[in-house]
């Protein structure tokens, strides 16, 4: 669980150029956000345009992670979205929970051969919103995935267990007697 405070922004661009978070989409499993005010906006599958997601007392925000997507190869949608800041005076607090895969986990496509087949329309859509993403197929470890996204996102971070990326880590590994 982590914890997002955005302060106001004030001047030209605000809620044009400049963002809390720009447009992105979760790269996990899910994503499971609790929201305290405004500012979330996720993209519309109707109309390829940014619309405000409702603040609802007591409810949380559910976000399809990209890894999902593409598991159920497009049947659910990692949607990309953004937060825009709160307006002067204010300040939006967001508790998300990225629930991901164990290190380990091996990424193959789902099973899913006994439900029919995605139009034409949607399997483009998918392979189109896949390609906007850190992961272009499902093959391999979820480590590697996540490795390529943090070096995506912190391209000078050094971190001992992603330089070469051969092994879990073994950084937080402890011994429990049995």
């Amino acid at each position: 669980m982590r914890c997002f405070k955005y302060e106001p922004k004030e001047g030209e661009g605000v809620g044009k150029d400049v963002f809390g978070i720009g447009e992105h989409s979760d790269f996990g499993l899910l994503t499971i956000l609790g929201q305290t005010t405004p500012g979330l906006q996720v993209v519309s599958p109707y109309t390829q345009e940014y619309v405000d997601v409702p603040v609802i007392e007591g409810a949380l925000c559910i976000n399809v992670g990209d890894m999902l997507d593409m598991l159920t190869g497009g049947r659910f949608i990692s949607p990309f979205h953004r937060v825009i800041p709160p307006a002067p005076g204010s300040e939006r607090i967001s508790f998300p929970f990225f629930f991901d895969f164990g290190w380990d986990a091996k990424m193959q496509p789902l099973p899913l051969s006994h439900l029919p087949a995605l139009s034409p329309a949607l399997t483009d859509a998918a392979h189109t919103r896949w390609s906007k993403t850190t992961f272009a197929t499902v093959e391999g470890y979820w480590w590697q995935y996540l490795a390529k996204k943090v070096m995506k996102v912190f391209p000078d971070l050094k971190l001992p267990d992603f330089e070469a990326n051969k092994a879990p880590s073994t950084r937080f590994s402890i011994t429990v007697d049995t």
